[in-house]
């Protein structure tokens, strides 16, 4: 069997960080090598990943100062070993069946990254008593793999351009890292990486959990980092230049559905002190009337083009029901 090298960022994890190892070697495909990537922690994260380390072989722990995710993950892809790379994010899990199904059929078909659901999580569930093997396989070819990954962007609800719901031949990020010190990291490099990919195949089970952690609502509010996704935007559509009209179209919609996501956090969870509220609500409603038929006439959900036409309007005519809702809501609990 050929090695998968599983790579873990940490970063004050050592409330979900065991479960997280657990579910990995849990994992029915046993040859493969954990790269925990120790960003800094200042809890107990980095005596947990060592402990690990001391009573399984298969573990490997790194350490660096804190310096993000995307230097975390960079520095493992530096350091593996493995013919396939998957990504786990530390307060996350996945199902145990899933590596062994997915390296298999990658192997069958000679494919070089495989794509599984993604459910997004509020409390530890596991489907690992239902048979993968009843699921259907689609396979996307050349630029079709790059309009597919584009179009399930708009289309899909849980986690459609997160990293972690694929397995990769170690070829893909040959020459491939992920932007350091920035967030929204996994958009682009995905992308870097589908590009040195000829075919991918698509399961339509539930491979990995993401976890909802809601103990704390400030961090939802819109940060000045979160509009680095705009810049892995511009870049997907710089990147998509000579490529055919589909994955052009899709890149400049996911550009424009960015500038209303952006804006619907805005209106939703409000700012951090430092940002100019007024002067980011008026560049990014001024995007979203640019583009108003561009998104309309996409393939986006009704609810979203609703939201759309009101924030093209004025943002803070949401405001009133969100008030409401939250006074309606403390007042049940």
């Amino acid at each position: 069997m050929k090695l998968l090298s599983v790579i873990v960022p940490v970063y004050n994890s050592e409330e979900y960080l065991k479960r997280c190892i657990d579910s990995i070697l849990n994992s029915t495909y046993k040859d493969m090598e954990i790269l925990l990537i120790d960003d800094g922690s200042e809890d107990k994260s980095l005596e947990i990943c060592n402990e690990y380390a001391k009573n399984n072989k298969r573990i490997k722990v790194f350490h660096q100062e804190n310096k993000g995710q995307s230097a975390a993950r960079n520095l493992a892809l530096d350091n593996i070993k493995g013919d396939y790379v998957a990504f786990v994010d530390s307060d996350d899990w996945i199902n145990p069946n899933i590596y062994e199904f997915a390296i298999k059929k990658i192997e069958e078909t000679k494919a070089d990254v495989i794509d599984f659901e993604c459910k997004k999580v509020k409390q530890y569930e596991n489907n690992s008593n239902e048979s993968v093997e009843k699921y259907g396989i689609k396979e996307y070819k050349e630029d079709e793999i790059l309009e597919r990954y584009l179009y399930a962007g708009l289309t899909v609800k849980n986690c459609p351009f997160s990293l972690c719901r694929k397995i990769f031949v170690k070829q893909a990020f040959d020459k491939v890292r992920f932007p350091e010190g920035r967030i929204n990291e996994d958009i682009i490099g995905v992308y870097r990486a589908l590009m040195n990919c000829k075919l991918m195949l698509e399961i339509k089970y539930v491979g990995y959990y993401y976890f909802q952690n809601n103990k704390s609502t400030t961090r939802r509010e819109l940060k000045t980092k979160d509009l680095d996704l705009l810049k892995a935007c511009d870049e997907i559509i710089e990147l998509s230049k000579d490529k055919g009209k589909n994955i052009k179209k899709y890149a400049k919609i996911k550009r424009a559905r960015s500038d209303f996501s952006l804006l619907a956090k805005l209106a939703y969870y409000g700012a951090e002190e430092k940002i100019d509220v007024k002067s980011i609500a008026k560049k990014l409603t001024k995007n979203i009337r640019k583009n108003y038929f561009l998104l309309i006439f996409s393939p986006i959900s009704i609810n979203r083009k609703i939201l759309i036409t009101i924030f093209a309007v004025n943002y803070k005519i949401i405001e009133i029901p969100l008030k409401l809702r939250r006074k309606n809501g403390k007042r049940k609990t």
